[in-house]
């Protein structure tokens, strides 16, 4: 199965979500070669743009199996601090490419957001006693990632050490998946689609 994810900043995002979505697919018990995106989106507003994603899915539709967006939360839930609904927004999107009829016969598209970052999975592999600190933060990578990186002596290698960290948290993949519960859910519709 050939697997691209789209991310908002693939340059840094990529090393958090290529391993993410090859334990998914391993955990499922599915093997799957997993890409991101070469196309650096930028921003969610770019990146969930129905307009501007749908010429990239064309191009590539007849290579991949399975378009997985990955973009951020950034706290934009009814309940969160600054408001919006993102979960419905991209399952707008999802519909809406769906319906566009871009994708071939076997392929599928889905988006998932990262509560509230990206950067909280990989945490999630490694033991924090304030956990649900970071989880709830409007602005973990912040707050949380970079010192954590610079703590560890990583912030100045590339992509501020998430390839370095992620290799480590990923060992961990049933931790992560067990404080991070968009991932479970990302596991049973990828379950659902592909299987």
């Amino acid at each position: 199965m050939n697997v691209q994810v789209i991310l908002e900043d693939t340059p840094r995002d990529q090393h958090i979500a290529i391993p993410i979505v090859q334990a998914v697919f391993q955990y499922i018990g599915r093997p799957a070669k997993v890409r991101a995106f070469n196309e650096r989106m930028r921003s969610v507003e770019r990146a969930t743009d129905f307009d501007s994603l749908l010429p990239l899915l064309a191009a590539r539709s007849g290579m991949v199996d399975l378009f997985i967006l990955i973009v951020d939360r950034d706290c934009r839930a009814p309940n969160r601090p600054r408001g919006g609904n993102r979960a419905a927004a991209l399952q707008i999107l999802e519909t809406r490419v769906v319906e566009s009829g871009v994708l071939g016969p076997n392929c599928h598209f889905m988006a998932c957001e990262a509560w509230e970052e990206l950067e909280v999975w990989l945490l999630a592999g490694f033991y924090h006693t304030n956990w649900n600190e970071i989880r709830d933060h409007c602005d973990p990578k912040e707050a949380f990632f970079e010192p954590f990186a610079k703590a560890h002596g990583v912030i100045e290698k590339p992509a501020e050490g998430r390839a370095h960290l992620m290799h480590e948290a990923i060992r961990h993949y049933r931790r992560i998946r067990s404080r991070c519960p968009e991932l479970r859910f990302l596991e049973e519709r990828v379950s659902d689609r592909v299987l």
